[in-house]
């Protein structure tokens, strides 16, 4: 088999695991860098078999990735009710303050917790 041959069986392999073009290039490039890295060769008898294990896997794991992506982001989006209200400190108590107990002061103000500010 050819490199071309080797390559357009690749990327017809990447095009049945992807939804997009440019996803399934993606996922060609990211498998051959991988060979490349560990040292295998694209002559290799196994390397066609090992490929193509290794873009379904790869495939499987940006799927995982962008499911996972997706639902923390909407969960990112849906506003929390806040348990306590967020004390706030009036003006005057915060200008007798020495100076980092200020900013502590002024970043409970802005809402954070005790482990946001640490």
């Amino acid at each position: 088999m050819t490199d071309h041959a080797i390559l357009a069986t690749l990327r017809q392999c990447a095009s049945r695991h992807s939804r997009v073009d440019h996803e399934a290039d993606d996922l060609m490039q990211d498998v051959l860098l991988l060979a490349v890295a560990r040292g295998r060769a694209i002559t290799d008898p196994g390397f066609m078999a090992w490929a193509k294990g290794a873009i379904r896997n790869h495939a499987r794991f940006i799927a995982r990735t962008a499911g996972r992506r997706r639902v923390r982001d909407a969960a990112w989006g849906t506003p929390c009710a806040a348990p306590n209200p967020v004390p706030r400190f009036s003006h005057a108590f915060l200008s007798s303050l020495p100076p980092a107990q200020r900013i502590v002061a002024l970043l409970i103000n802005l809402g954070l917790d005790r482990a946001e500010i640490t």
